[in-house]
């Protein structure tokens, strides 16, 4: 608007034509990089700009005399625009795909390490950042519910006499064992931990 008050009407209208070219060819260019890059919906952004860049051209050629007049020219612009449109809305529905498959992935991930930081590496039970965790949130719910709720702490007898008896691969053997023994012994509700080196809650 303001280079159409200050320069006269051709140059103006030259003005805003070249800035137009210049913009849908930074775009296109900017999505072929995408593209290239391996950005599914860049594609279709790229065709979506590209089929209105050509009717820009088609368009711009006839009004400054460089094609001959044509019916079907005057309506390249509308047509692009419209071709544009539906194409913009094919790579916008692509990307919100994409986007969804992203997040689908960082919430299985940080369900996947959320789960490792819980979990004993020797055991297979949680540790004891997960009671923590968890210790909490059943108190509250027991008190809330006024329901009972139970919490057995087992401590291994003469741990380290066994330990330095058959050496610490047998040591480990046990703990599993018992660990194993615990989960078959529990109900689905129920929740095992690893509290310490040989401390199991």
């Amino acid at each position: 608007i303001p280079i159409s008050i200050w320069l006269a009407g051709v140059a103006s209208f030259l003005f805003v034509a070249g800035y137009t070219l210049v913009t849908v060819v930074a775009i296109a260019w900017a999505g072929w990089r995408a593209m290239r890059r391996g950005f599914d919906p860049a594609f279709d952004l790229l065709m979506g700009w590209a089929v209105f860049a050509l009717a820009v051209l088609l368009y711009l050629g006839m009004l400054l005399g460089l094609l001959p007049y044509a019916a079907w020219l005057t309506a390249a612009l509308p047509v692009g625009s419209l071709a544009h449109a539906l194409l913009l809305a094919f790579a916008l529905g692509h990307r919100i795909r994409h986007k969804q498959r992203e997040e689908a992935a960082i919430a299985r991930d940080r369900d996947r390490y959320r789960f490792l930081s819980e979990q004993d590496g020797l055991t297979g039970l949680f540790n004891r950042r997960a009671l923590d965790r968890r210790l909490e949130s059943a108190v509250a719910t027991a008190a809330r519910d006024s329901a009972p709720l139970s919490l057995i702490a087992l401590d291994t007898d003469r741990f380290k006499d066994y330990n330095d008896r058959y050496g610490h691969l047998a040591g480990d053997d046990a703990l599993r064992c018992l660990a194993r023994v615990m989960r078959e012994n529990v109900r689905n509700e129920d929740m095992c931990f690893r509290y310490g080196g040989e401390e199991f809650v």
